[in-house]
């Protein structure tokens, strides 16, 4: 072998190795990003998760409420139709006294 052939061997096992570490950089930026993406996309999951049990239990307390207003619509018709009775009741028996 002559000199130009080593050389080139040398030049040649340089940019080997220079290519070498460039793709080993260029994996570590695309693995770095991935991880990044599959991080956020965790936060998203996690915040709609977050949002979707806060909507869930808004939604659970408004219909206790929707149902503790009928309840209390039912109630009020109930007495009032009760106190009628008694209002109807009572003069008819006033003025039986009087």
């Amino acid at each position: 072998m002559d000199m130009d052939s080593d050389s080139e061997a040398e030049q040649v096992a340089l940019e080997l190795t220079q290519a070498q570490e460039w793709l080993r950089i260029a994996n570590e930026a695309w693995e770095r990003c991935r991880e990044e993406r599959k991080r956020k996309e965790e936060e998203r999951k996690a915040k709609i998760m977050v949002a979707l049990k806060l909507a869930a239990e808004q939604a659970a307390e408004l219909a206790v409420d929707q149902e503790q207003r009928i309840q209390l619509q039912e109630s009020v018709q109930v007495s009032s139709a009760f106190n009628l009775e008694v209002d109807f009741i009572f003069s008819r028996t006033w003025k039986r006294w009087l």
